[in-house]
């Protein structure tokens, strides 16, 4: 394997992800090495789902055959919190992002980053190949 095809090597080349934060809009190849984006299998449609009861959002995008080739869920834990035991505010707590994309030999390579804290810093972030896509 071709050092720069190394997930693990690449993180610094990356497309920037979003920060423990809520967004609308989403781009398939946040996250993505860019040494990698000829290797998967770019997504034509996207489903999107939002959690009621929980901070979550789950995507998933399909090729033209209606395969799951992409997929990323953010989910975002807060609890109440109060400076000064007069005005209270939701703080974050706990962030995950999972982003999966399928590769053209079938594999799928998974980004999954953890966040902590009101400032919601990575305290990790790592890539995986599995032969499934995430769940």
């Amino acid at each position: 394997m071709h050092p720069d095809m190394n997930p693990a090597r690449a993180e610094e080349k990356t497309l920037r992800p979003r920060q423990c934060g809520k967004h609308d809009h989403f781009e398939w190849r946040t996250g993505l090495p860019l040494a990698w984006l000829t290797q998967v299998v770019r997504p034509v449609f996207f489903s999107t789902h939002r959690d009621y009861e929980v901070d979550a959002t789950r995507v998933t995008g399909y090729e033209y055959e209606d395969r799951p080739c992409y997929c990323h869920y953010d989910v975002l834990i807060t609890e109440l919190r109060s400076d000064d035991d007069e005005t209270w505010f939701m703080a974050p707590l706990y962030g995950e992002q999972l982003t999966g994309w399928r590769l053209i030999d079938d594999r799928w390579l998974i980004r999954r980053q953890i966040f902590q804290g009101e400032d919601c810093q990575a305290s990790q972030s790592f890539f995986t190949f599995s032969g499934e896509m995430p769940r």
